[in-house]
C-alpha cells in the first residue's frame, strides 16, 4: 500500500476531510448552475439507511452534516425508490 491510499483511508474517518471533499463537488456543481448535489459515498448510500433513515447514522456522519448545516448547506437524506433503490445524503444550497 502506498503512503497515499493510507492517507485516503484515514481521511475517509475525519469529519473535516469529508466536509472538504464534498465542498469540492459543491464548487464544481455550482460552476455548472446546479443547486444541489447527492453523495453516496461515506456511508451515505449504505443500504442499512433504508430501512433505519438518519437514525442509522453513524456518528462522523452526523458530524458531517452538523458541519454542511452550519455553513447554510441543506443536507438530508434521500432515498429515492424506483426500479432500483439510490440512497444519498443531499446537499443543497438554494435560496428556496
Amino acid at each position: 500500500m502506498k503512503a497515499s491510499e493510507a492517507r485516503q483511508i484515514s481521511d475517509s474517518q475525519q469529519p473535516d476531510k469529508i466536509v472538504e471533499k464534498i465542498l469540492e463537488r459543491v464548487r464544481e456543481a455550482s460552476k455548472t448552475g446546479r443547486y444541489e448535489i447527492f453523495v453516496s459515498d461515506f456511508g451515505f448510500g449504505d443500504s442499512r439507511l433504508y430501512d433505519r433513515g438518519e437514525s442509522g447514522w453513524t456518528g462522523i456522519q452526523k458530524e458531517v452534516v452538523k458541519q454542511l448545516v452550519s455553513l447554510g448547506y441543506e443536507a438530508c437524506l434521500r432515498i429515492d425508490s424506483r426500479q432500483f433503490v439510490h440512497i444519498s445524503l443531499g446537499v443543497s444550497w438554494d435560496k428556496a
